[in-house]
């Protein structure tokens, strides 16, 4: 018995959060995208748990795997909680919040996770491929300066606060209300 709690002692762990935070959303309803996020972590810290107690001697492979999921899941649920719960306290307080900022964190955050997990998790060598994407982004840049430009306007227009959803505007003699700033 004792051999069998020191083997699920991670997923009872995550078990017991996952307890707490089933009570939460059932309040809160905003969480539950996080929650989902939870249980895909529960469900992967049982398979390991299970393996290891069942002593099936995973493949290498397989292993690292588990592990590349368990910390990209984990780091999921960590930016998906943060975007939650900001939402929610900026809306208590009648704050409309462009979901623009979160997008461009996330592609940061997934982009460094992909490339450190590749790095420390698999052993793959990120340089020529760190090298390649620079080259490839100058070319890229290059060959959509003015799509670049609007891109930047647009992000202006975002963190400037000068144009709000349910605005009025003009734009070469067309008038429309602003219903969504993404």
């Amino acid at each position: 018995m004792i051999k069998l709690l020191a083997e699920f002692t991670a997923s009872g762990a995550v078990f017991l959060v996952l307890a707490a935070a089933w009570a939460i959303t059932r309040k809160y309803r905003i969480f539950r995208r996080s929650f989902k996020v939870l249980c895909l972590i529960f469900l992967t810290l049982l398979a390991r748990d299970g393996a290891a107690f069942l002593k099936l001697g995973l493949k290498p492979a397989v292993a690292k795997g588990l592990d590349f999921l368990l910390v990209f899941l984990a780091i999921t649920f960590c930016l998906w909680l943060a975007q939650d719960f900001s939402g929610l306290l900026l809306a208590r307080r009648g704050i409309k919040f462009s979901r623009l900022l979160w997008d461009l964190v996330s592609v940061v955050v997934y982009t460094v996770l992909i490339l450190v997990l590749l790095k420390e998790i698999f052993g793959v060598d990120i340089t020529p491929l760190l090298a390649t994407s620079a080259v490839l982004t100058v070319v890229i840049g290059l060959a959509i300066q003015d799509t670049l430009g609007n891109l930047v306007a647009g992000m202006v227009f975002h963190f400037e606060d000068s144009i709000r959803m349910g605005d009025w505007i003009e734009i070469e003699g067309k008038i429309g209300e602003v219903r969504d700033l993404s």
